[in-house]
C-alpha cells in the first residue's frame, strides 16, 4: 500500500522483468483486468512488476491492484486465491455475525462482520474439548480465530452524502464486508502464502490445468466483459493450454505415432462411427 504522489517502480530489475516486458504487461492490465482503466500507467507499472515477482496471474483475479476510498494504492493477492491457498493448507468451517452495534473499533454508520474461523485440522481439540464435558460453544471460542471486516463510511458515501458505487465485482457492501473479514481470519489462521505457493496456484485452473498469459488473453478475447464470467474465462484458458500442450506433444511424434494418436482421439470424439 502506497501513496501514489509517492509511487515508484523499479524498473529493468531482474527476475521481474525488462522495461519492454514491464511496459507490455502493464498495458495489457488496464485493458483487460478489471479496474485496469480507472489505474495511471504508473500505477499499471508497479501491478505489473508485483505480478512479475509474485508470478501472479492477474488476468484470473489471483492479484488485484487498485485506489481505495482515501487515495492509497493497494496491491494485494486476489481473494479466490488466498481461499484456495487455505482451503488447500486445511479446509475450514466459518460462522459470520454482523455486529449492529458500534465498539470493538467499528465507527458509526460502517457495516461490520465478526469472522469466527475454524480449521478442520483443529478439530481434533475441539472434539477433545467436547468429550471432556466442555460445550460446543465453549470450545468453539478456544479453538476458533476471530477477525473483523468492515466497509468504513468514507468507503460508503462521500462528502455530501452520497452513495459511492465503485466496486468491480458486483459486490455489495455487506459482500465485501464479509470477505475482509474472512482474509483477516485467514491471515491470523494460516499466515500468508509464499511467492512459490501463490506462482504454483495463480495459473492452474481449477481442473488442474496449467495455463500461461497467452491463454487468459485468448479467455479475455472470448469474453471481455470485466463483470462476470470468471468462470466462462477459466474454461477458455483451460481449453486453450490443453490445445497449446497436446499440439506441442505431437510435434515430436513420429509419422506413425502421430496416426495412432489422431485415430485415438477420433475413436474419442466419434465412439459411434461405424468406419473408425
Amino acid at each position: 500500500m502506497t501513496d501514489d504522489k509517492k509511487l515508484m517502480v523499479t524498473r529493468s530489475m531482474q527476475p521481474w522483468g525488462s522495461d519492454a516486458l514491464l511496459d507490455a504487461l502493464a498495458r495489457r492490465w488496464q485493458r483487460l483486468v478489471p479496474g485496469g482503466e480507472e489505474l495511471s500507467f504508473e500505477q499499471a507499472l508497479a501491478a505489473a512488476q508485483a505480478t512479475l515477482m509474485w508470478g501472479a496471474n492477474p488476468f484470473g483475479g489471483q492479484i488485484r491492484a487498485w485506489v481505495d476510498a482515501k487515495g492509497k494504492f493497494v496491491i494485494v493477492p486476489g481473494y479466490t486465491l488466498i481461499v484456495a491457498w487455505a482451503n488447500g493448507k486445511s479446509p475450514f468451517v466459518k460462522r459470520m455475525t454482523k455486529i449492529t452495534s458500534t465498539g470493538r473499533g467499528v465507527p458509526k454508520k460502517a457495516i461490520a462482520y465478526e469472522c469466527s474461523l475454524l480449521r478442520v485440522d483443529v478439530m481434533p481439540v475441539f472434539n477433545g474439548l467436547t468429550a471432556g464435558g466442555m460445550t460446543s460453544e465453549a470450545a468453539w471460542e478456544i479453538c476458533a480465530t476471530v477477525a473483523i471486516g468492515m466497509v468504513r463510511p468514507e468507503e460508503l458515501f462521500d462528502e455530501q452524502g452520497t452513495p459511492i458505487e465503485n466496486d468491480l465485482r458486483n459486490w455489495t457492501p455487506d459482500d465485501t464486508a464479509q470477505k475482509r473479514a474472512l482474509m483477516k481470519a485467514i491471515r491470523l489462521a494460516y499466515g500468508s502464502p509464499t511467492i512459490a505457493e501463490i506462482n504454483a496456484m495463480s495459473w492452474t485452473t481449477t481442473d488442474g490445468t496449467a495455463t500461461d498469459e497467452h491463454d487468459w488473453q485468448e479467455a479475455w478475447q472470448s469474453y471481455p466483459d470485466p463483470d462476470g464470467h470468471d468462470e466462462d474465462r477459466a474454461q477458455v484458458a483451460s481449453l486453450s493450454a490443453r490445445t497449446r500442450q497436446s499440439l506441442d506433444q505431437m510435434k515430436d511424434m513420429t509419422p506413425e505415432d502421430l496416426a495412432a494418436h489422431l485415430a485415438q482421439s477420433n475413436l474419442v470424439l466419434h465412439p459411434d462411427d461405424p468406419n473408425l
